[in-house]
């Protein structure tokens, strides 16, 4: 977050689309989503998630009853990760990503058309340590400090 004297805060926030959001080609559904809600998409990559990844998105899950499906969901083909820039850009991908259970998320949101808890189309930052968590891991310690320095 960064604010000067007189401008508006700025934040990062990360956004991740599922492997089974790309299998139902839905990725450009959910970008324009994302810009239309003001949202500015300042980096991007495609890749191919491993255990290890899934473990450093997801560690309050590792362990859990429903983690081996977890992971076999997310490394079963190629996931597209984003990082938006906006005033609260946590907060508000959070909003425009929903409810993690589709049943639950509020129309309108990116994961109401998911197919379940699992297949849910997406997963967005929580705060910002989560945020710069993934961001490292996905991009490089270099990339994403020198984004954040930018400000731009």
């Amino acid at each position: 977050m960064f604010q000067s004297k007189g401008e508006i805060k700025l934040e990062y926030s990360l956004g991740l689309l599922k492997p089974d959001c790309l299998k139902r080609n839905l990725e450009n559904w959910v970008m324009d989503k994302v810009l239309n809600f003001g949202l500015k998409v300042v980096m991007t990559k495609r890749l191919t998630f491993t255990p290890g990844l899934v473990d450093v998105f997801y560690p309050q899950c590792v362990g859990r009853d429903y983690y081996d499906g977890l992971c076999e969901h997310l490394c079963s083909g190629p996931s597209f990760v984003y990082i938006v820039r906006a005033s609260d850009a946590i907060n508000r991908l959070n909003v425009l990503t929903g409810f993690n259970d589709p049943a639950l998320a509020a129309e309108g949101t990116i994961r109401s058309a998911g197919e379940n808890i699992r297949c849910n189309l997406a997963h967005s930052s929580e705060n910002f340590d989560q945020f710069f968590r993934e961001a490292v891991v996905t991009f490089s310690k270099e990339e994403v400090i020198e984004l954040i320095a930018v400000r731009k």
